[in-house]
């Protein structure tokens, strides 16, 4: 079994495709699976994938349906852990190496992502993101926390939790599915490396549907925050303080749109993570 299998689903992007299939072909880890699973596309994507011949290219052309694509992905993809990759961006020749040796000296670890470095519309190098367990999975209460391309996921953890993307979540279907993840019990770390060249540009899905992702990832949030709740150890006082008298008033203040959405947030990540120091939420 390879240790990587590394999976792009490629929709019309034509323009970047070449750039992006080689970037990968030219890591300087070598011994990988490279699945590419066509969703669809109109333009002359398709052609262009089939005019590569590299053995380790699997090519699968798919109706366009982009949470099944990325589940076919999932299911299709060989390797001990599926490295996604988005078909617009650069993938830095040492990306694959770099998390090899991380998750081998990380053997816990189930979903392992890193640094960005945007170029395009916007140039800069991201290096805010969360890096730890827990400080990866308290950052569910502002958002998602690991670019979902340059995520490393191990597929064992996967199937044995028969986890999936939701066609509920189709803009920020990424950020359910590691909060889906933690409930399993999934263990999280960013790498603090640059993993991706992400490209800005009017074309792309976060973008043109900017409004569509932000209501999705409030839903995503709302489930991040009682999936905290349920994990409070109910037989302390605090926790039972908590659970009965604070967050229903905290949560009808907001239901009352008496709180903006910033201080609401950040209470209940402070609250979050004052239990946790003291052993109260343990996830």
């Amino acid at each position: 079994m390879k240790a990587f299998t590394v999976f792009m689903p490629v929709h019309n992007t034509d323009a970047y495709l070449n750039e992006a299939i080689e970037s990968v072909l030219k890591q300087d880890y070598e011994d990988f699976d490279f699945l590419i699973i066509d969703d669809g596309s109109t333009d002359k994507s398709k052609e262009i994938i089939m005019s590569y011949s590299d053995p380790r290219i699997k090519f699968i052309s798919a109706p366009h349906d982009y949470i099944a694509t990325l589940n076919m992905g999932l299911e299709v993809a060989s390797g001990e852990y599926i490295a996604h990759f988005d078909s617009d961006d650069i993938m830095p020749s040492n990306r694959l190496s770099i998390q090899l040796d991380f998750i081998r000296s990380h053997p816990d670890i189930d979903v392992c992502g890193g640094y960005i470095e945007m170029f395009g519309n916007i140039n800069e190098i991201i290096t805010w993101y969360p890096l730890t367990h827990r400080e990866i999975t308290n950052f569910f209460l502002w958002g998602s926390p690991v670019v979902h391309g340059t995520s490393c996921i191990k597929k064992e953890f996967i199937v044995r939790n028969n986890l999936q993307y939701s066609d509920d979540y189709i803009y920020c279907e990424d950020y359910k599915l590691w909060v889906d993840i933690a409930k399993a019990g999934g263990k999280f770390a960013n790498i603090p490396e640059t993993l991706l060249q992400y490209r800005c540009h009017r074309a792309q899905v976060s973008t043109q549907h900017h409004s569509e992702q932000k209501n999705g990832s409030l839903i995503v949030r709302q489930e991040a925050i009682e999936w905290f709740v349920s994990n409070i150890e109910k037989n302390t006082s605090l926790g039972m303080e908590v659970v009965e008298k604070f967050l229903p008033s905290w949560n009808f203040l907001n239901m009352h749109n008496m709180l903006t959405p910033e201080t609401y947030v950040r209470t209940i990540y402070e609250i979050v993570d004052k239990l946790r120091d003291r052993k109260i939420i343990n996830v």
